[in-house]
């Protein structure tokens, strides 16, 4: 469990900072639409190597042995690149102190730069768990404030599983917005 209090904080302060990753906005259709690609090129080269065969039975071997070689390999590793490169999400900053959770957005002309969260006017954060293709991407986080409504789209470290919503930076914000302290800190 992550904890936002510290026996050091009476004395030092609280301050937080870290970094976390959330999926960009279009990535369920990037990944569809690579995906479609992909398949559709490796369909073709398939309908080729079935044409080369029909023509040339003898040199069909070295033909496929070639065509995986040269086009099936360079393509599934440059697929498989991209579409990590794509679920690892934009990085977002952040730091806390006793007051408010600051969120330092990637440059984007459609957002904010920068998110101002006070604690005192949070009224809800929730979580709602994201997957694209089966797979656990995350959480998709809602946090209600009294001026405005927050959305992130939270993605978990590759190889990690979802355990919590503890494990979030945004639980510095519930922790400190509800008040309460954890038992071995009272």
């Amino acid at each position: 469990m992550n904890t936002s209090y510290s026996p050091n904080e009476e004395r030092f302060g609280f301050h937080a900072s870290g970094v976390f990753r959330c999926s960009y906005h279009s990535e369920k259709v990037v990944s569809i639409i690579l995906t479609i690609a992909a398949i559709l090129i490796f369909l073709i080269l398939f309908g080729i190597y079935i044409g080369e065969i029909r023509t040339n039975p003898t040199g069909a071997t070295f033909y496929l042995i070639r065509l995986i070689g040269i086009f099936y390999i360079p393509i599934g590793f440059a697929y498989f690149m991209v579409i990590n490169l794509i679920f690892r999400g934009q990085e977002y900053r952040y730091t806390a102190d006793e007051i408010r959770f600051t969120i330092f957005c990637p440059d984007s002309s459609v957002r904010r730069k920068t998110i101002y969260i006070t604690y005192s006017d949070v009224v809800a954060v929730t979580y709602q768990k994201n997957t694209l293709f089966g797979i656990e991407r995350g959480y998709k986080v809602t946090i209600i404030t009294n001026k405005q409504t927050y959305y992130f789209d939270y993605c978990v470290e590759r190889y990690r599983k979802l355990n919590s919503t503890d494990t979030t930076p945004f639980h510095i914000i519930e922790e400190r917005s509800s008040g309460a302290k954890p038992e071995f800190y009272v």
